[in-house]
């Protein structure tokens, strides 16, 4: 895919529909691991490639990046740094939500964000949320956990009250795209 060639249309269908064209990138799941090796998930070159697929977005005229989470291998500050960095010259939106990749769990060896600290750095400062890109609604879920809930798992689950939430946001959004990681 280049610029003059955008490639094929993944989606089309009359029930996605907003009054004016929207254009999203989706990058789901780079499970960035600058320092892991030896992996048949290829985790070095996960770097390589979300930044190229960072790089592609950018010559493209998109409204907005959208992120269903695992930005990172197991929430590192090294690889949280790398796709920090790897992003900061987009200039639209960018909203992730985390993956179970992204938030502390009980066996990890490292320091993790927590979910406040990740929606401010990848989000628009918590979860759920609600953004406008042009005419869609965008509603962004934590299925992910925190440190109270789902530690022990890489499982998700939409809690209770974020399900509440979907259900009076959906009533009232004209069009809705609902973001969530599982």
């Amino acid at each position: 895919m280049t610029a003059d060639n955008p490639g094929r249309l993944m989606v089309q269908t009359a029930a996605l529909t907003a009054p004016e064209p929207v254009r999203l990138a989706v990058v789901a799941d780079p499970h960035v691991g600058t320092r892991a090796t030896g992996s048949s998930k290829l985790f070095a070159h996960s770097l390589e490639h979300f930044t190229a697929a960072v790089a592609d977005i950018t010559t493209r005229d998109v409204d907005a990046v959208l992120s269903p989470g695992d930005l990172t291998k197991d929430g590192e500050d090294w690889n949280v740094e790398a796709v920090e960095t790897a992003i900061a010259d987009l200039d639209v939106p960018f909203l992730a939500v985390p993956g179970n990749h992204d938030v502390p769990k009980t066996g990890d060896e490292h320091d993790v964000m927590g979910v406040d600290e990740f929606a401010d750095r990848f989000g628009p400062g918590s979860y759920p949320f609600h953004e406008r890109i042009r005419d869609l609604d965008v509603l962004g879920l934590n299925s992910a956990g925190t440190t109270d809930r789902l530690s022990e798992t890489h499982d998700g689950r939409v809690d209770t009250e974020q399900l509440d939430w979907l259900r009076s946001k959906l009533a009232t959004t004209e069009h809705p795209l609902v973001l969530v990681h599982h």
